[in-house]
């Protein structure tokens, strides 16, 4: 019986990121996929480029 009572939800795209140069990880809810990106870790900064063309492939599914 819910009385008109409903839970709520939101999607959210949440970015992984791997620094180049520290090895370090981190995410960002709907963080951006281009331009620059500072490393949290190590303090770098560099050109996003997606893992996956690493290997050839794009895999943008957003």
């Amino acid at each position: 019986m819910s009385h008109g009572i409903t839970h709520k939800y939101s999607i959210e795209w949440l970015v992984h990121y791997q620094c180049s140069y520290c090895s370090g990880w981190w995410s960002i809810g709907d963080g951006p996929i281009e331009g620059m990106v500072h490393c949290p870790w190590c303090g770098t900064r560099y050109e996003l480029k997606p893992k996956d063309e690493e290997r050839g492939t794009m895999n943008d599914e957003r």
